[in-house]
């Protein structure tokens, strides 16, 4: 099984997402809009897409904080849940930080959305 491996960064500096980015002699490089063109800069967070689309057909990034709502059939009531979406090297796959909870069987299980990010949502780490 194969997928189409891509990235997205966010310019650190900047504080939004780069026009696109480039991997060359072992650096990796964002371009960012600026008004009179594209500033190059390497202070980026590089972020993977998973291969995982969400509800919505949105592509599902590292770094993205999802949604879903989970049904409790002990208690009969639903419950919102938030989570950021990472790559657990050791494991060697996505997983969402709610519990530690694989993100494809999540997404076989539950009807999960993009919510934000975590460079646009600072809160949502500050809850966690």
């Amino acid at each position: 099984m194969s997928r189409e491996l891509k990235f997205r960064a966010w310019a650190n500096g900047y504080k939004k997402y780069c026009e696109y980015v480039d991997y060359s002699d072992g650096v990796w490089i964002g371009y960012v809009k600026a008004p009179k063109g594209l500033l190059a800069t390497t202070n980026i967070t590089v972020e993977q897409y998973t291969g995982i689309e969400d509800k919505d057909g949105k592509e599902i990034y590292e770094g993205d904080i999802v949604w879903w709502e989970h049904y409790n059939g002990m208690n009969g009531k639903m419950s919102e849940h938030k989570a950021e979406v990472y790559y657990d090297e050791k494991l060697a796959g996505y997983f969402v930080s709610y519990a530690d909870t694989s993100l494809s069987e999540l997404i076989m299980e539950e009807e999960v959305y993009i919510n934000t990010n975590i460079h646009e949502n600072t809160e949502f780490l500050e809850e966690k």
